[in-house]
Formats: C-alpha cells, structure tokens, sequence
C-alpha cells in the first residue's frame, strides 16, 4: 500500500512539474519569434514546445497550453512581444494559440491510447505531431477567415504556405528528441 501511494505522488509530482516546465517554455518560446513582411502571423518555436509536451504528458499535454492562455487573457504578458489580454487573443494570432490547446487535447488523447506503438517508432511520433500541426493550422485559418474575412485561400497562403518548411523541420526534430528520449517517457 505504502509503495502505491509513494508511487502515485511522484508520478504526480513529475507531472506537476513537467506542466509547470512546458507552460514556461510556451511563454519563452512565445517570445523567440520572427516576423515575415508579408504575414501577420510570425515564427515562433511554440509547436516544437507542444510536440515535446505531448510526447512527455499525452493526455495531460493540455494543462500548460491552458495555463499559457489563462495567463495571457488574465494580462500577463506571456504571448510574446509583451501581448496580452483578450484584445491580443482577437489578433492575427489568436486563432493559433486556441489551436495549440485543441492540438494538445485531441492528439494528447491519441498520444495516450497509443503511446506504445507512437514510442516504438520515430514515424509515430512524425505522424501525430503532423496531425497536431494541422489541428493548429485548421484553428489559425478558420480564425483568419472568420475574424478578418479574408479569404480561405488568402488564409492559406498567408498563415499556412510559408510555414510548412519550419514546421516539417520542427516535427522532425521533436520527433527525433521524443524517439531518443523514449525510455524517460
């Protein structure tokens, strides 16, 4: 009985603490970001933070991109360049930010049901990070259009198309630390 308790409270104490980890790295990664001339919508490293979320939390991948939302709506200046509040959530990338929490919760349950299958090959964690980032790209563009009303082409060609190559090279690249670092997991 003793062990099962002790067990439960470090599994919950490294989920606590890995939540606390990737808010943190949401926000920091939030602010690594670049600007392109001809899009609203910048470069940041926040999907690579969401891969390496759902590969170490699964199902729990969810808690630091809601924490990171609430924290921005609340004021914090968490959403980089010093954004913050729901006047910043209405902005060009507002419907991104809503993705990387529906990215987390519907691929964080993938992630769990499989885990297994996802942890034994580097190709299972390329196709549910892919999966993720569409998720997120669905969020932003149907933002895009609904919120500014350009477009479903503009939409693409401004919040999708010239992502796609940093994306491909960011899931590669998550998938790879998530594959070697599988026995942490």
């Amino acid at each position: 009985m003793r062990s099962i308790v002790a067990k439960e409270s470090y599994v919950t104490a490294r989920r606590t603490v890995l939540v606390i980890f990737f808010t943190l790295l949401m926000i920091l990664a939030s602010y690594a970001r670049i600007h392109l001339f001809f899009t609203p919508v910048p470069i940041t490293f926040q999907t690579f933070v969401l891969f390496l979320s759902l590969a170490f939390l699964r199902d729990k991948s969810y808690m630091p991109q809601a924490f990171y939302l609430a924290m921005g709506i609340s004021g914090f200046s968490v959403f980089g360049n010093g954004g913050s509040g729901l006047v910043y959530m209405l902005g060009p990338t507002g419907g991104y930010l809503v993705g990387f929490l529906a990215a987390a919760l519907i691929a964080g349950v993938i992630m769990r049901r499989v885990n297994g299958v996802i942890k034994s090959y580097l190709l299972g964690y390329v196709t549910l990070f892919s999966f993720a980032n569409v998720i997120v790209y669905i969020f932003g563009v149907i933002w895009l259009v609904a919120v500014y009303g350009v477009s479903f082409r503009y939409a693409l060609t401004i919040g999708v198309i010239p992502f796609i190559a940093g994306d491909a090279a960011k899931i590669i690249l998550a998938a790879y630390v998530s594959y070697k670092l599988r026995r942490l997991l």
